[in-house]
C-alpha cells in the first residue's frame, strides 16, 4: 500500500479538515486539500519574520533598533511578554526570537504593528504565496481568523 492510500484511509473518519501537500523532490507528490484556506494562526509568524528580514536586508530597519511593548500590542495566547511591564523596550531581533521559539504572541503584534499589514503582505505576495494573507494583529479572540494559508503555500515557503 502506497503512503498516499495510507494517509487518505487514516484521514477518512477523522472528524475535522485535513490538507497535505508533500514533495520528496524526486516526482513523489502527495496532494489532498491542498488549496483549501485554513486560519494559519501561529504559522503565519514565518511570514512575518521573512518581511522583517527583507526589510533588515534592504537597510530599511537597523537590527539594533529597539521596540516597546505597548498596550495596544496585548493580547492573550502563547509567550511571556503578555506577564512583563507595558513600556519595556527589547531589541527587534529579541523580539523576533520570542515571537519564533515560543510563539509569543505580544511579540507578533509588536512586530506587525512596526512592520505594517500591507508590507508582510507584500512579502507574502512576492515569494509567490497568493493564497496566503494576513488580516489583522493577533486578537484576545477565540475563533476570528486574523490569517489564512494552504498547505500548498506553506509547501513554497
Amino acid at each position: 500500500m502506497d503512503i498516499e492510500k495510507i494517509i487518505k484511509n487514516s484521514i477518512s473518519n477523522f472528524d475535522g479538515k485535513v490538507a497535505i501537500y508533500y514533495d520528496n523532490l524526486k516526482g513523489n507528490i502527495i496532494k489532498i486539500n491542498e488549496n483549501e484556506k485554513y486560519n494559519s494562526a501561529s504559522c503565519i509568524k514565518i511570514f512575518i519574520l521573512i518581511e522583517l528580514f527583507n526589510q533588515i536586508n534592504k537597510g530599511v530597519i537597523n537590527r539594533e533598533k529597539e521596540l516597546t511593548y505597548e498596550e495596544k500590542d496585548y493580547v492573550n495566547g502563547s509567550g511571556i511578554l503578555r506577564y512583563l511591564s507595558k513600556g519595556i523596550k527589547l531589541p527587534i531581533l529579541d523580539i523576533a526570537t520570542l515571537m519564533m521559539i515560543i510563539s509569543d504572541n505580544v511579540a507578533t503584534n509588536i512586530l506587525i504593528d512596526y512592520l505594517g499589514i500591507e508590507n508582510v503582505n507584500k512579502s507574502i505576495e512576492n515569494i509567490g504565496c497568493n493564497n496566503t494573507k494576513l488580516y489583522s494583529k493577533f486578537k484576545s479572540v477565540e475563533n476570528e481568523v486574523f490569517s489564512e494559508t494552504t498547505a500548498y503555500d506553506y509547501y513554497l515557503v
